[in-house]
């Protein structure tokens, strides 16, 4: 564990390590999320050559690295708002357990409403006693939540335990990340050949 002193004026820096592992774990939901929707969209070319479904399977896994690499700065960039005397193990754990929670509430945010979609009836029905004009209580709970959510890694990103428990998960789906950063390997590489070298 990091222990070096960390100065009043300089928040402490993540060690080059700890940047390419929260990359790698930015990267995972992303990744995966794409690759889930491209799949299941894949009745959608099946009358294409396979050349082509190729080409827009390149084109879905660079869009992923791109939006991974954004996202990941992005996160870099709020961890500057952390209190600047957490030392880098903290502020890793911290960060680590806000993209979790956000990347928790984004996938509810896109599967939720596929869910209602596919069921309108059904969930209008459930969701009648609370959707109703003037109650204010579900949008409260909601935001609640919400704001537990984010509040939560924070606090316990205080304890060295926790520290350690969210550093070996990250460091675990690191692991299989890789294996999406060789398929944008080959991605890039369909994507150059379909607009270089392509007639």
């Amino acid at each position: 564990m990091n222990n070096a002193a960390v100065s009043p004026t300089r928040p402490a820096r993540l060690t080059r390590a700890q940047l390419w592992q929260f990359f790698l774990w930015v990267a995972f939901p992303i990744h995966a999320w794409a690759l889930y929707h491209y799949f299941r969209s894949a009745d959608r070319f099946a009358g294409r050559s396979n050349w082509e479904g190729l080409g827009l399977g390149g084109y879905v896994v660079l869009i992923a690295l791109v939006e991974s690499a954004l996202v990941c700065g992005l996160f870099l960039l709020l961890g500057l708002l952390l209190p600047r005397r957490w030392p880098a193990d903290r502020r890793m754990a911290a960060l680590t357990g806000l993209y979790l929670t956000t990347a928790a509430w984004a996938l509810f945010a896109q599967a939720v409403p596929a869910g209602l979609r596919r069921g309108p009836v059904r969930w209008n029905e459930r969701l009648a006693p609370i959707n109703q004009p003037g109650e204010v209580w579900p949008l409260a709970l909601f935001l609640t939540l919400v704001l537990a959510s984010l509040v939560l890694p924070l606090w316990i990103a205080r304890y060295p335990r926790w520290q350690r428990a969210l550093a070996g998960l990250a460091e675990r789906v690191g692991l299989l990340s890789v294996l999406y950063l060789g398929l944008d390997a080959l991605g890039i590489a369909i994507v150059l050949i379909r607009n270089v070298w392509s007639p």
